[in-house]
Formats: structure tokens, C-alpha cells, sequence
């Protein structure tokens, strides 16, 4: 049996943002717990918790990295998530597998969008937090100063359960709120009532004796702070230096005594409720050029050895397990047996996918898929080369398996394959992955607007189409109707034929002909929808007619009709939900209203503007990259395809020369 179980086990995620020492914090964890021999950085690739080449290309963290050590007896897993909102799937990635989340951050720059982004995640899944206020020994900033920051824009729920010595370079060690509150300086002193009353709510009884005018013990405190942590009615700040390792102690005695809560789903519970006696969940995975895929799992129930097999729910196949490794950075360890509550990776199991959930043998029981934020930027993709064409595909898919964040699809109109993501750096990092991983490379572009055509009013149209060349003729006539149908409608066809001037078994060859010109489009070669076409008339010869000559004429009076119905060219309209600083509220409007956007709510979330609009696609292509340079950073959006409108005339002409353009280039 393992050694360490629910009890023993805690399993950390690191949030903040970029440079905020959330990698340095880990590593010296690593050190404190004698799990490493000297402290790394991600800044020169030397820290352990870096596993992926572009991390140290790049001397960032870039991945939800993986490493584990014993503190006292305590199995400590640690997760090191990167600091960019637009990698925010990795970062979900390590809170969906965590029990608590250290949220770090940097004294000097305070609390930042990305900090609050992630710790709404952490929020939103029910996870404790323990705010580290990082590199204090380097800011000009008092502790109070950066306290005010952390409740403004965190919660106010936050406050110290220690105190650093002195500011800067005074700071040498933490004070203990609980401990000694009468060793405290007399600042600390008069507002230590308010923070033990936020420890104490969470406990009744205690609360009640507090009211009472009791004093309360050091230990009646400490008992009460772990059901605090789990109620989320306090989150712990701690002043450190990673570096030299003040307040680390501290940090990891808190962890190992209080943190016993169990972050478990609500559809882990209903499979552990119908009595498997193992359940685990795939909560990220990776695949090696190498290895193969790797699978990463959080065991929430039971044990499991080499040699057992386990069921998928979602496949509903068992798969044998051959080894078991314990993940340490780019390195797997392998063990013999894991037990309840920790994390581990196993290999070669092309089957397996983030949230599936695992158990030994079948029961009734199904996973609720993990949720993820959806691509905002897209890009058009082609093989560079043909040696890059023959694993274009495998590779994408790699990596989807490993980011359900990353799209891939094929557009059924431009017929490009587009590539989404989060942002630029995400789709940067996903590139560089595949060219230096997997040796595929890609050229992109920006994406071409899948416009339409489609009429304004009704019209007639007609084409008589004959030949005479000798032998057998070729002879068919067409009047028929072209009118707008409803929006969304798309295609619609109806024979109204009558007295058999057109024999039956030409009709198809009319409707066909039709969809052809509705394909290749009429006015700017884009593709017509939202039409109802209806023949009406015509006329057909005894021997000549055949299904070409009437797929002719149904195409040239459609054309006809097409021409004379006020055509039109329609542009995909999007939702764009936008989040920023107050500060920046009316620049933003401002350019959204610039962009054609119409703006149809602007609400306050906390401390952000949040907008609600809709915009033509053509003008939101390279939004990620505008909005970052306004709000410097700070501001965030999501998109998705609301409806398609007419595109203004003037613009039109200008779309209509551009295609015509680009066909003469083909």
C-alpha cells in the first residue's frame, strides 16, 4: 500500500502573473523539502518544473508543469501554470487537478488582469487560496500598501496570517498572527480582531465564544483556519522572498496542517457514489515525440498498481496499465502503486483524452467534459513543405489532444484550414511546438471573411439555351423566380411547372444547374444563400432537350434573375464580449464604434467595464493584438458568430474588386 493517501496528500496549482515568481516560489519548495540539491529559474531553463524546450527557448513557463516532494511526511504535488491570459487552458488545466491554488504576487506590480482572471477560475471551481506576496524584499512598497492592493482587487477576505520584520531589504523573517499575536507590533495589534473574527466565522461555536468576550487559544485559531480556508471566508496572505527562502517554512506548515479539503467535481462524486472502487480523471495531456502520449491523472478514489486495468466511461474500453510514473518536471518516476488523492502519469494510451474519467470496472456513471475558454484568433494554415503535408494532420491533432483550446477545422466555404487560439503567443507557442517537436511546419495568414451573396427583392429571370451543330441539338428553356427567403433559411427550390411544358425528368437538371451558380456565386464569387427559387415556365424540344441543356438554362436564368433582384454581398456578424480597466471603458467604445461595432450592454464586473457588441468578423481579425495595445495588457474578450448582415456599398465594391483580384492572381 502507498504510503500516502487523501490525508497526506495536498495538491497545489501556482497562479499569477508572468514574472510574478510563482517558478521560483516552486522551486524553492522543491529545495526546502530536500527534493532538489540548489534553486532553479525558468528565466535561464535551469528550474526542474520547466519540461518543454520552448519553455527554455523562451525562459518562461508555458505549460501546466508538473513536480511532487515530501515535506514531514506530506506528498505535496505542485503544478506551475504559465502567467499569460492567453494560455489560460494549461492554467484550468492545473486547477481542475488542484486542492488549493497559491496565487503570487509580485510586490512591486501588484495585482494584475491576469491575477484576477485566474483567480476567478480558482473562485468559480471552489478551491482554497493563500495569497504569497512575492520578491518583497525588492519593492519600495510597505506591506500595507500592498495589502490595500490585493483586498481591492482580489477579495476582501484577504488578510495576513503573518508579517514581514521590516519592508525591502529590512525584511529578513515573518511574524506569526497566531502564534504570538503579543510579540506583534502595535499596528498589527489593533487590527488583529478584525482577521481573527474572518478565521473564526467560518467555525459557530467559536464564533460565538469569541462574541462572548473569550479569548480565544493559538490552537482554537488553527482549528478553525482550516474550515475557514475551505468556506473561502479567508485567504491567507504571506509576505516571501523565494530566493532566500523567507516565509517558504511558514508557507508549506500552513499547507501540511490545514489543508485537508478535497476539491471533488460533482460527476467524480456520483461515480464514487455508485460504489467503483477507484475513479481518476484525465486532466491533461501530452504526447512526446518519443514516448508517445502521455496521459496525466488525478486519482480521487482507491489505489492503483501496474498490471490492473481500467474502464473508461466515456469509451467504454479497459485498458491494462503497464507502468505507473509519478510526473517530476520533464522526467516520469516510476512507482509501484498510487494511492487516493495524487496525481500520475501513464503512457501509450492513444485512447485517452482530458476529462475521461477512469474507474476499474463498468458503472453507470458518465463524465461532464471540463470546460475551456473558446479560440478568439484564427489564422489560415498550409504544409510549408511537402514533407510537412504527410503529418499536417497527426500532428494537429497531437495537438488538440493536448490543448482544448487549440482549434482545427476546415472551413466548408474559404475551404482554408484555420487554426485557433487563445491569443497570438498561444497560436506562437502551438507553431513553434510543432515545428521543433514534431518537425512540422506551417505558413500562415490571415484568414479569408467567409461572405455571401443573396438578393433584396424579388426578380425574373430567363435563358433560352440553344445549339445546332450538325448531328443531334442542344435545346432547353427557363423562367423561374429568384426571391430572399428568411435569414437562415438557405436554399430552397419548387417546381411550378404546370401543363408539362418541361417534362419531369429535367427538373434536377434545372435545380442542379441553379446550385451550381449558387456555389460559384454570381456578383463577387462568393457562395448565395437565403434564396427560394422557383421555376415556372419554359420550353423543351422533342429530340434536342437533354439534363445538360436544361442545367445550363437553369444556371444563366438564375444568373439572370439573380442580377436583376438587388443582390447583395452578407458578412458574418459576431457577439464580442470585451473586458477592461474602467480607465479604458471609452477608448474602447470608441473603437468599437469605429469598427462599425454596435455596443448593446456595458455592465461592471468588480473592478472592469464589461461590453457587450456586435461586429462585422472582417474588422475583429487582429483584435487580440488592438485591444492588448490600448489597455497595455489589460483587457480581455471572447467571440462567436451571431448572424450574417449586409455589408455596406461602398464596402461591397471594394470586396468585389479584391476577389476579382484574386482570381486573376490564381
Amino acid at each position: 500500500m502507498s504510503k500516502y493517501n487523501a490525508n497526506n496528500t495536498i495538491n497545489l496549482v501556482f497562479l499569477g502573473h508572468n514574472s510574478s515568481g510563482k517558478t521560483t516560489l516552486a522551486e524553492q519548495i522543491l529545495l526546502t523539502s530536500k527534493s532538489t540539491k540548489k534553486l532553479g529559474f525558468a528565466k535561464d531553463g535551469s528550474s526542474v518544473m520547466i519540461s518543454d524546450s520552448e519553455e527554455k527557448n523562451r525562459g518562461t513557463t508555458l505549460f501546466a508543469d508538473i513536480a511532487f516532494c515530501d515535506y514531514n511526511g506530506n506528498l505535496i504535488n505542485l503544478i506551475d501554470t504559465p502567467g499569460y491570459i492567453e494560455l489560460s487552458g494549461q492554467v484550468l488545466t492545473g486547477i481542475y487537478a488542484a486542492d488549493a491554488a497559491i496565487v503570487c504576487v509580485d510586490a512591486s506590480s501588484g495585482v494584475t488582469v491576469s491575477t484576477r482572471k485566474f483567480w476567478e477560475y480558482a473562485e468559480e471551481n471552489g478551491i482554497p487560496r493563500i495569497v504569497m506576496l512575492t520578491k518583497f524584499d525588492t519593492t519600495d512598497k510597505s506591506f500595507e500598501t500592498c495589502l490595500s492592493d490585493i483586498r481591492e482587487n482580489l477579495s476582501d477576505n484577504c488578510a495576513p496570517l503573518f508579517f514581514p520584520d521590516g519592508n525591502g531589504k529590512e525584511f529578513t523573517k515573518v511574524l506569526s498572527l497566531l502564534d504570538d499575536p503579543a510579540a506583534l507590533p502595535e499596528n498589527v495589534k489593533d487590527i488583529f480582531p478584525q482577521i481573527a473574527e474572518k478565521i473564526i466565522e467560518a467555525d459557530d461555536s467559536l464564533l460565538e465564544k469569541y462574541l462572548s468576550g473569550t479569548q480565544l487559544t493559538p490552537d482554537e485559531y488553527k482549528s478553525a483556519l482550516s474550515k475557514a480556508l475551505e468556506k473561502g471566508t479567508f485567504f491567507p496572505v504571506i509576505p516571501c522572498n523565494s530566493i532566500d527562502g523567507v516565509g517558504i517554512a511558514q508557507l508549506l506548515t500552513l499547507l501540511v496542517s490545514n489543508l485537508k479539503f478535497r476539491n471533488v467535481p460533482k460527476d467524480i462524486r456520483e461515480t464514487c457514489s455508485q460504489g467503483a472502487s477507484f475513479v481518476g480523471r484525465v486532466f491533461k495531456c501530452n504526447s512526446d515525440k518519443f514516448v508517445g502520449k502521455i496521459s496525466f491523472i488525478k486519482i480521487y478514489k482507491g489505489d492503483l498498481k501496474p498490471g490492473e486495468s481500467i474502464y473508461n466511461l466515456r469509451t467504454q474500453n479497459s485498458y491494462k496499465i503497464s507502468s505507473v510514473f509519478k510526473p517530476f518536471g520533464p522526467d516520469q518516476k516510476s512507482i509501484q502503486e498510487v494511492g487516493e488523492g495524487d496525481i500520475i502519469a501513464v503512457t501509450k494510451m492513444e485512447d485517452l483524452s482530458i476529462s475521461d474519467i477512469l474507474t476499474k470496472t463498468s458503472v453507470n456513471a458518465s463524465a461532464t467534459p471540463l470546460s475551456f475558454p473558446k479560440p478568439v484568433i484564427s489564422l489560415a494554415a498550409e504544409p510549408k513543405a511537402k514533407k510537412d503535408e504527410a503529418k499536417l494532420s497527426s500532428t494537429l491533432q497531437k495537438m488538440r489532444d493536448a490543448d482544448p483550446t487549440f482549434g482545427v477545422s476546415r472551413d466548408s466555404k474559404t475551404l482554408e484550414l484555420i487554426i485557433s487560439g487563445l491569443g497570438q503567443l498561444h497560436l506562437d507557442v502551438t507553431l513553434a511546438r510543432m515545428r521543433n517537436t514534431f518537425e512540422t511546419e506551417v505558413t500562415t495568414k490571415t484568414p479569408k471573411i467567409p461572405y455571401n451573396e443573396t438578393v433584396t427583392t424579388s426578380a425574373e429571370g430567363h435563358h433560352k439555351h440553344k445549339k445546332q451543330s450538325g448531328g443531334r441539338g442542344q435545346y432547353g428553356e427557363v423562367y423561374l423566380t429568384v426571391e430572399p427567403s428568411k435569414r437562415g433559411e438557405g436554399f430552397v427550390f419548387e417546381n411550378a411547372i404546370t401543363q408539362g411544358k418541361i417534362p419531369g425528368q429535367f427538373i434536377p437538371a434545372i435545380e442542379k444547374g441553379v446550385k451550381g451558380a449558387l456555389e460559384r456565386g454570381v456578383i463577387a464569387g462568393y457562395p448565395v444563400i437565403d434564396v427560394r427559387v422557383t421555376v415556372h415556365d419554359g420550353s423543351y424540344h422533342e429530340v434536342d432537350s437533354g439534363n445538360e441543356s436544361f442545367e445550363l438554362a437553369g444556371s444563366k436564368a438564375f444568373k439572370d434573375a439573380f442580377l436583376k433582384a438587388r443582390p447583395v454581398i452578407l458578412e458574418p456578424v459576431v457577439n464580442l464580449d470585451v473586458c477592461v480597466p474602467a480607465q479604458s471603458l471609452g477608448d474602447i467604445q470608441g473603437q468599437l464604434v469605429s469598427k462599425r461595432g454596435r455596443i448593446q450592454t456595458v455592465d461592471s464586473k468588480g473592478k472592469l467595464q464589461v461590453i457587450k457588441a456586435q461586429i462585422p468578423l472582417a474588422e475583429v481579425l487582429n483584435y487580440a493584438t488592438e485591444l492588448s495595445s490600448v489597455t497595455a495588457g489589460e483587457g480581455t474578450f471572447s467571440i462567436e458568430l451571431s448572424h450574417y448582415d449586409v455589408v455596406p456599398s461602398q464596402l461591397a465594391e471594394k470586396i468585389k474588386a479584391q476577389m476579382k483580384q484574386e482570381q486573376q492572381d490564381e
